[in-house]
């Protein structure tokens, strides 16, 4: 094992709580002990390497610092701009974003695939097809001429009696 600068080492291992980042870290070792840039970052890979200096232990103990030092912020009500698990939930479950969608249909609309995902506020398309293809929506569905619309149930029901479906 190579020898470490006890001095460096000792003053960057009392002081990594202080500082949010590495670099701030480094320049006040600079700064404090009046050494180089290159002999306080050398230490510091090594101390990163035997584990006795993290980047976790720096950042953190700052956030830590600073939220007991802040004053007490007011606790947040119903004005305090949030969303439901549910909608939260939406983002993330595409069946569910489905689902409010065909909600919301009224009958006699129809919407070709691309401005139903639109309606239903769904951006990527990634997994739109698996979705989309589920056996639970295919009252909601139908493919005409290679293009595939979504509407009202009843309103599917109607576009298949016209197109003899």
């Amino acid at each position: 094992m190579r020898q470490r600068h006890p001095t460096i080492a000792d003053w960057l291992i009392d002081h990594q709580g202080e500082y949010r980042t590495r670099d701030e870290l480094r320049v006040a070792a600079v700064s404090d002990i009046g050494t180089t840039s290159k002999q306080v970052s050398s230490v510091m890979c090594q101390l990163e390497r035997e584990g006795e200096l993290s980047p976790a232990r720096y950042y953190y103990g700052a956030m830590a610092a600073e939220s007991a030092a802040a004053p007490d912020a007011p606790a947040p009500d119903d004005s305090t701009p949030s969303i439901g698990l549910d909608e939260f939930r939406a983002q993330f479950d595409l069946r569910i974003s489905i689902r409010q969608g065909i909600a919301k249909l009224t009958p006699g609309r129809i919407y070709p695939d691309q401005a139903f995902r639109g309606f239903c506020g769904i951006t990527s398309t990634g997994d739109w097809r698996r979705f989309a293809d589920m056996p639970e929506f295919g009252a909601n569905r139908l493919r005409v001429r290679g293009v595939l619309h979504w509407a009202h149930a009843d309103t599917i029901r109607e576009m298949r009696t016209i197109i003899g479906g």
